[in-house]
C-alpha cells in the first residue's frame, strides 16, 4: 500500500518543466498540494494551439485538479525571492476535486488572437516577397533555433545595422523559412513596418501572451500595407476593437477603453 499525505506544500526545482513534472508526481500521493512555481505555461492564450506543449501534456495530470490559482507577477516575486524572476509565479491549489477555469480566454484576448492567427508571418502561413526584388530591405532573424522576433527590443538604426538594410548582390539574399525577409519599395515603408512593431499597442499584444524572453512571430499578425503609419486608429480598425475616441480617448465600458488603461506602460 503506497503512503499517502494529508497536504503537501512545495516549491519544486525551475528547469524547464521539471516543476510540473515534481507537481504530478505529488498530485498522486496528497489528498491536498499546494504548489508555487512558473505559470507561463498557463498563461499563453496560444498555448491551445501549438504541438506537443506542457499544457497539453500536463492537462489530465494537472490542470484537472487545480483548485485554485492565484498569479504573482514577475515583478513582485522578483522582490519576495529576492531573486530575478523573468516569468510570473503561480499559487497552486490542487485537489481531485479541481474545478479551476485554466482554459478561459478573455474574449478581447480571443479576439486579437483569432485576427492574428488569420494573418500571421509565421514560416509556416505567410508570404514574403522573393529575395532581391525590392531595395529596401529588413530581415527579422531567427535566434537559437526558435522563431522569434527581434525587432521590438532594439532601436531602427541598430536594426537596420545589424540585421541587413541593402540588397546583396551575391543572389542569396534572404532569411530561410524561419527567418523573416521583408521588402520594400521607398524607405518610408521600411520605417512604418519598425515602428507598426515598435509601437505602445503592439508591445500591449506582446504582453497578452508573451510569458518569457521569446517572441515568436507566427503569434505576430503581418499587416500587409506599411505605405502609411499603422496608428492606434488603424489598429483598432483591424482588428475590430469597440470604442476608439482618440490615442487618449474611448467610449465608456468599451474595448479600447480596457486597453487604453493596460498600454500605459508601454508608452
Amino acid at each position: 500500500m503506497k503512503m499517502r499525505f494529508s497536504y503537501a506544500v512545495m516549491n519544486p526545482p525551475y528547469d524547464r518543466n521539471l516543476h510540473l513534472k515534481f507537481l504530478e508526481k505529488v498530485i498522486k500521493v496528497a489528498d491536498k498540494v499546494v504548489n508555487i512555481s512558473p505559470v507561463r505555461w498557463l498563461q499563453d492564450p496560444f498555448a491551445r494551439y501549438k504541438r506537443s506543449t506542457d499544457y497539453s501534456r500536463f492537462e489530465n495530470s494537472i490542470s484537472k485538479h487545480i483548485e485554485r490559482l492565484d498569479i504573482v507577477a514577475a515583478r513582485k516575486a522578483s522582490g519576495l525571492f529576492n531573486a530575478a524572476f523573468i516569468m510570473d509565479l503561480g499559487i497552486y491549489v490542487c485537489t481531485d476535486k479541481g474545478g479551476y477555469d485554466y482554459s478561459r480566454v478573455d474574449p478581447l484576448v480571443q479576439k486579437i488572437m483569432d485576427k492574428t492567427l488569420e494573418s500571421s508571418w509565421s514560416p509556416y502561413s505567410f508570404k514574403r516577397t522573393p529575395a532581391n526584388k525590392k531595395p529596401f530591405v529588413i530581415n527579422v532573424s531567427s535566434i537559437a533555433g526558435k522563431d522569434n522576433m527581434t525587432i521590438m527590443n532594439s532601436t531602427y538604426e541598430s536594426q537596420l545595422k545589424t540585421l541587413g538594410t541593402k540588397l546583396r548582390t551575391d543572389g542569396k539574399g534572404g532569411m530561410g523559412d524561419m527567418g523573416g525577409h521583408f521588402e520594400f519599395d521607398t524607405e518610408e515603408e521600411r520605417h512604418n513596418f519598425y515602428d507598426c512593431y515598435t509601437s505602445p499597442f503592439m508591445k500591449w499584444t506582446y504582453s497578452l501572451w508573451k510569458t518569457d524572453i521569446h517572441l515568436y512571430s507566427w503569434k505576430v499578425p503581418y499587416f500587409g500595407d506599411y505605405t502609411k503609419p499603422w496608428t492606434n486608429a488603424r489598429f483598432c480598425e483591424w482588428f475590430g476593437i469597440t470604442g476608439f475616441i482618440s490615442d487618449t480617448e474611448a467610449e465608456p465600458g468599451s474595448e479600447w477603453e480596457t486597453i487604453l488603461e493596460t498600454m500605459k506602460k508601454y508608452a
